[in-house]
């Protein structure tokens, strides 16, 4: 699992679950990619987006920010 840090011109910088950081080319990952999207990969090792991980983390950075301002 990675999480999408940052886009640049060719690559995604991508987080994985050790912390450790990957540059990751856009051409092998989906097209509609958003930093902070979880990608994952299929039994062929294709990427694809985690749409339930991503809404999961997306609420709970949401959670924290409210939490913050309370």
């Amino acid at each position: 699992m990675y999480i999408v840090d940052k886009i640049e011109e060719t690559f995604a910088v991508c987080e994985d679950e050790k912390k450790s950081m990957h540059d990751i080319p856009l051409e092998i990952l989906p097209k509609e990619i958003c930093v902070g999207d979880v990608i994952k990969k299929d039994h062929n090792d294709n990427f694809y987006i985690d749409k339930k991980e991503t809404d999961l983390r997306k609420q709970q950075v949401i959670n924290l920010q409210n939490q913050l301002f309370e």
